[in-house]
């Protein structure tokens, strides 16, 4: 057999097919994912492109990269690639191991689930086309082959392929149960589960000062039950000469520290009455003193003791505290109102801390200051009265840093600066930091 009439004869079986390919002098055979390729092989450690066979002056080459599986045999014996390739057999170039192929040697390799057979041979007429058969080649062996490749996911997918099919074979005969039907009621009942209920607002009580009907039922009852006593001309004349000495402590002692010319008629008045000798008395109980501390740390003022004997009805009894002459006797109480609070602005952590309830009562806790100024002035005019929108500014400590009127139909400075001076003595809870501007909304009128 001449060199120039030997061709390599390969065998090529790819996915159920075989296809026949002579490698003759000066030419190679390439593999790969390209397209470019003599053949090409998809998957992965495949490269772009590899020369596999090399024919040049009737001698063919094979490089062979590391991990491929295949042999090569004569008639008498086979080797195969790894053994040669471990025990360092072939020789190396560029990573690549080189296996000459001679005459009388055949073999084949594997590049994934393609197969490919080589032999050397006579060139072929190309009119005539033998068919060659390959030394140890069998069908079952390559089914085997395959077989056991990813056995263990072969052998899952097998697995649930059954199961499904067990599975859905046991259904077929399986009648779903009719799905009762539901009333509108329960329909209805299912959607107001995700309704949003809008918040309740909690309404605020009115602050008011009002009698019940049989509290004034009784009032008149009492006052058309006593005549008007005249007093004799004794009396008349032991009550202008006679002077009796007022107690020089407690309540007193506080009422003549004012340093007021009004401040006579007032102790008369409570002497008169006998009032002096028990007020003293509760108040030298309470230990309260010009100037003394109270028990929250703040000393006490003329105004704390006016409104307290305002809210006691003391000032019904005493007539007019302030010596004017053309004073009235009125029949119906003073009333201070305030329905609500009219707006709260601030950050929010203290608007949180201020709520409208705690304002409110704060307020209810000095409505006797307030009906107190409001009854002098009423006394002198019965028809006194209006509404007075007050803007309060209140630090955190709890003081009232500013006061002052956005609108009042009264007419009168001096009984809104009176009423401006007592509230800014009042005191809120004091909170951790952030200052509430708000707008009390106050009316005063007569009881109706």
């Amino acid at each position: 057999m001449s060199k120039q009439n030997r061709v390599l004869h390969l065998r090529i079986e790819q996915q159920g097919e075989i296809r026949h390919h002579y490698v003759r002098d000066k030419s190679v055979f390439s593999i790969g994912r390209d397209d470019r390729n003599d053949l090409r092989i998809n998957g992965s450690g495949i490269p772009g492109r590899h020369t596999l066979f090399i024919a040049q002056n009737g001698q063919f080459l094979m490089q062979i990269p590391p991990g491929v599986q295949g042999e090569i045999s004569t008639k008498q014996s086979s080797l195969k690639l790894s053994d040669l390739i471990e025990h360092e057999l072939l020789p190396v170039r560029q990573g690549l191991y080189l296996l000459p192929i001679k005459p009388g040697k055949m073999g084949y390799v594997f590049f994934g689930t393609t197969r490919i057979d080589f032999l050397i041979e006579q060139k072929v007429p190309k009119t005539v086309q033998r068919p060659i058969d390959f030394y140890g080649f069998k069908k079952s062996r390559v089914f085997w082959m395959h077989l056991k490749e990813d056995a263990m996911f072969k052998g899952l997918v097998t697995g649930m392929i059954l199961f499904n099919s067990v599975g859905l074979y046991s259904l077929k005969d399986y009648v779903p149960p009719p799905k009762p039907k539901q009333s509108a009621e329960d329909v209805i009942r299912r959607i107001s589960r995700f309704v949003i209920e809008p918040p309740k607002i909690e309404e605020k009580p009115i602050i008011e000062d009002i009698k019940t009907p049989e509290e004034e039922k009784e009032d008149k009852n009492v006052d058309e039950k006593k005549p008007a006593k005249k007093p004799t001309r004794k009396q008349q004349n032991t009550n202008q000469t006679k002077k009796r000495r007022a107690p020089a402590g407690g309540l007193m002692a506080l009422i003549g520290s004012a340093s007021t010319n009004k401040t006579g008629s007032v102790a008369e008045k409570l002497l008169n009455n006998n009032l002096a000798a028990q007020l003293s008395t509760v108040s030298g109980s309470q230990g309260l003193t010009v100037g003394a501390k109270k028990t929250n740390g703040d000393i006490l003022d003329n105004d704390d003791i006016f409104g307290a004997l305002a809210s006691g009805g003391i000032e019904d009894l005493l007539g007019d505290t302030n010596g004017i002459d053309g004073s009235v006797d009125l029949k119906k109480k003073p009333l201070v109102k305030l329905d609500r609070v009219e707006s709260v602005k601030g950050s929010a952590e203290a608007r949180g801390a201020r709520t409208e309830g705690s304002l409110l009562d704060v307020i209810q806790a000095n409505m006797g200051r307030l009906r107190f100024i409001y009854n002098r002035y009423l006394k002198q005019d019965p028809n006194f009265g209006g509404l007075m929108r007050l803007e309060v500014v209140i630090s955190p400590t709890g003081k009232v840093s500013d006061v002052s009127v956005l609108s009042s139909n009264f007419g009168n400075p001096n009984f809104e600066k009176e009423i401006v001076n007592t509230i800014k003595r009042f005191k809120y809870a004091p909170i951790s930091k952030g200052e509430v501007i708000i707008v009390y909304p106050i009316g005063f009128t007569r009881q109706s």
